[in-house]
């Protein structure tokens, strides 16, 4: 039987490891090594129990809160794991810190590598997860892609012989997964009209006039719950924010995926800098304003439910009532649900 190791460290790869993991094969067997990346039980531990992920069989690496975003420091410690493991085949996800480790040290210990999730380009040259995006796709062996656009972009670039259209693996996830009210909050909280925001990615969080004139703008709408990234909480404590809040913000801790759903299927629009956030609203046919210059998901801008924001302060709600649903079918860009079970497929025939 050959080994297939899978290699994530974040919240967002532990939600598309589950969707992986819910279709088993008896040609090979799963191992599974966790960068602890997101290292906060909110952001990891939370998650591996919200899809019943017996995390016994699953490799931690001990990695330093000051190490997480270290590629070098990452790579050297999977180096011992893959040793142990002698993979036949390495996937890895997305485009994190975690994502250019694994690759890198597949390559080191020249083993064939997936990269999940390829293809992607919001061509903002400045941003991290691009350039790893980008360094990924080049050291990868097989590129699989989750929409047409991706597989297009790869071939742009001279690597579409690489590259394969399976679909997203989070739309898998998404279809079979049944929205939970979250725990921290009560169902009053749900029947009055609210937003649901998130804020964590750099480009939004390093500058401080930036992060207090998008705090501002938030002053348009009536309620907004805003489940706190640990980033974001460093950069409200260091600008001496956090106290000072409108009171119209309503901060919770991280919420679980089946949460996380529950809240955007009650919320009356979303605004994000996430790229998961937008197309689990997309799928949920939920005005979504994306708090960046670009977004590598296309489709969800191209349709119209997605308008690009960079410019603060401004009048959200004026902005989230321009957004019309234009009746399409927002599954048929993703896949259908299929992307698994086509990823399965390929992967026995590499293997």
């Amino acid at each position: 039987m050959k080994n297939i190791l899978h290699i994530i460290g974040t919240r967002p790869q532990i939600i598309k490891l589950a969707s992986v993991l819910s279709c088993e094969s008896n040609n090979f067997k799963n191992f599974v090594i966790d960068t602890n990346q997101h290292y906060d039980s909110s952001m990891q531990k939370n998650i591996y129990n919200d899809f019943g992920i017996n995390t016994d069989s699953i490799i931690f690496l001990d990695n330093k809160k000051y190490l997480s975003n270290n590629v070098s420091a990452i790579t050297n410690l999977l180096s011992k794991r893959i040793n142990e493991i002698k993979p036949n085949l390495i996937l890895v996800y997305g485009d994190t810190y975690t994502t250019v480790a694994g690759a890198l040290s597949a390559k080191i210990h020249q083993i064939p590598v997936v990269h999940i999730e390829a293809g992607l380009r919001s061509f903002t040259a400045q941003q991290i997860e691009e350039t790893n995006r980008i360094i990924v796709d080049n050291v990868s062996d097989y590129l699989f892609c989750p929409t047409l656009s991706s597989v297009k972009n790869l071939s742009n670039e001279g690597l579409g012989q690489k590259a394969e259209f399976i679909g997203d693996i989070m739309l898998d996830i998404f279809i079979k997964t049944k929205p939970k009210k979250p725990e921290s909050l009560s169902i009053d909280f749900f029947n009055e009209t609210y937003y649901l925001s998130t804020i964590h990615r750099s480009e939004n969080l390093q500058d401080e006039n930036k992060l207090k004139n998008i705090i501002k703008s938030f002053e348009s709408l009536p309620k907004i719950l805003l489940p706190i990234h640990h980033s974001l909480k460093k950069k409200l404590i260091e600008y001496d924010l956090l106290n000072s809040l409108p009171a119209s913000i309503h901060l919770v801790n991280p919420m679980k995926y089946t949460e996380t759903l529950f809240a955007i299927q009650n919320s009356s629009a979303v605004i994000t800098d996430s790229g998961g956030l937008q197309k689990d609203a997309f799928w949920m046919n939920k005005p979504i304003v994306t708090l960046r210059d670009s977004t590598e998901w296309i489709e969800t801008v191209e349709l119209g439910q997605n308008k690009l924001i960079n410019k603060f302060p401004l009048n959200l709600l004026d902005i989230i009532n321009e957004i019309k649903d234009d009746g399409s079918d927002r599954f048929s860009f993703y896949g259908k649900g299929n992307a698994v079970l086509n990823m399965m497929s390929k992967i026995e025939k590499i293997i």
